[in-house]
């Protein structure tokens, strides 16, 4: 049998909505992703290549199942959504930085069908929520803007791109937007990361 994950009061918080995601009753359950999950590593795979195609990431054969087996490797973190027909509909994975004072959230992304339906908020909590449990005090994370989704595009940010961080806005669509409901904020730009004008964008969160 599969091992839930512990919930703490801010998951709890979270997973109060699972009535209104449109899901299957019975609602989600959030676990821990090991090797031997072969099944499930092959679906969560599946989804990748189109959750990140805006970004041409993931996209070449393999490329999606060998990046979740790089992050089931110790001591970094890995996280399955499952629907009550035991189905992957989200994942992440973490990689902790500084001792274990902070941890990257490096990928995390949500079957397409089911997006927009709080899947990420509720696995973003446990994420969190299993950071704390592990000691860490900060989570960060790089998310990228390739089509001019958010303010940093297409410009030249120098040389005070302190400005451009404390201004930075985005649409609804980017993930900036998404993460900052849940409390992340601006902390940094990686100018040209993707092209010219096209940036990396850095979030964080202090979660203990």
């Amino acid at each position: 049998m599969r091992k839930a994950l512990a919930l703490d009061r801010s998951v709890a918080s979270v997973l109060g909505v699972k009535a209104e995601l449109g899901l299957p009753s019975g609602g989600l359950r959030v676990s821990d992703l090991t090797g031997a999950d072969t099944a499930l590593i092959e679906q969560i795979a599946a989804f990748l290549p189109a959750c990140f195609e805006r970004y041409r990431y993931l996209q070449a054969p393999g490329e999606a199942r060998a990046e979740v087996l790089r992050l089931l490797e110790a001591p970094r973190m890995s996280l399955v959504v499952l629907d009550e027909e035991e189905a992957a509909v989200g994942w992440c994975g973490g990689i902790p930085e500084y001792d274990g004072c902070v941890w990257e959230l490096h990928l995390m992304a949500v079957r397409p069908d089911v997006q927009r339906r709080g899947v990420g908020q509720t696995l973003l909590a446990h994420f969190e929520a299993r950071v704390r449990q592990q000691g860490g005090l900060t989570v960060t994370l790089t998310t990228d803007d390739v089509d001019g989704a958010t303010s940093a595009f297409g410009i030249d940010p120098y040389p005070e791109i302190w400005r451009q961080i404390r201004d930075l806005r985005a649409t609804d669509g980017h993930p900036v937007a998404f993460y900052q409901r849940c409390g992340y904020v601006v902390h940094g730009l990686i100018p040209d990361a993707n092209g010219w004008g096209r940036p990396g964008i850095l979030m964080a969160k202090r979660i203990a």
